[in-house]
């Protein structure tokens, strides 16, 4: 069987906050080129400040929709991305990357 192809997609509720504030990051996992949700997957949420390299500060599994979800606090301006690391069912997939600034 040859693993299929998905996409995963992530979103900020802001792009720029002020010091204390909460963010939310969702995302959904769909079969690619479709918007069809892939249920139960595990999910990595990734981060990186300038100047260090990723590092994963959360994990979910994705809902029967595809969903995930994630509300925190930053402490300073980061750049957020999604991963899926793939199965024998899918292939692996990254998001894009989202930059949220901390004023």
């Amino acid at each position: 069987m040859h693993p299929r192809g998905l996409t995963v997609r992530l979103n900020a509720s802001d792009r720029a906050i002020g010091s204390g504030q909460a963010v939310r990051l969702t995302g959904r996992m769909v079969r690619a080129g479709t918007s069809l949700g892939i249920s139960r997957k595990a999910v990595v949420l990734q981060r990186r400040t300038p100047g260090t390299r990723w590092v994963t500060f959360d994990r979910d599994t994705t809902s029967a929709r595809g969903a995930f979800a994630k509300r925190f606090r930053p402490g300073r301006t980061s750049v957020y991305r999604a991963v899926f690391n793939g199965t024998t069912g899918f292939r692996g997939d990254t998001s894009g990357v989202i930059r949220v600034r901390v004023r």
